[in-house]
């Protein structure tokens, strides 16, 4: 997986950088089919904030979340977006066995229901003015 750490009003650290890239390759428990992240992190003021992207085969998930310590920030940010994959992989896990539900019944098909029922064979309508 392809990590970039971008700082905003704030210069990484590379001890940062390290704690940031062991914590988000973590990442890949949860969904292997990652493709890259982004992380911004972005001094304003006192505080921090934390901006993670990631991008995978086919989505894309953003998370924020700050506070007055980089780290802490970061942490908050993962845990979001540990989250955010889990509940995706449990959405992707049941997408092909899902059930497609009841076939319908036999009865009801071709039965004349439909938006010209009341119509009779001559064009006027049955019990209804048009």
């Amino acid at each position: 997986m392809q990590i970039t750490i971008k700082g905003r009003h704030w210069k990484v650290t590379p001890d940062y950088r390290e704690y940031a890239e062991r914590r988000i390759e973590k990442l890949q428990r949860y969904f292997s089919h990652l493709i890259s992240a982004q992380l911004t992190v972005t001094e304003e003021g006192y505080r921090h904030l934390a901006e993670l992207r990631i991008f995978g085969n086919g989505f894309d998930l953003t998370g924020k979340a700050q506070n007055p310590d980089p780290k802490a920030a970061l942490d908050a940010v993962l845990e979001k977006q540990e989250r955010a994959l889990k509940r995706r992989k449990e959405r992707m896990k049941g997408y092909k066995t899902r059930d497609p539900g009841p076939a319908p019944r036999a009865g009801l098909l071709g039965c004349g229901w439909g938006r010209d029922a009341h119509r009779l064979s001559d064009g006027g309508w049955a019990g209804r003015s048009p």
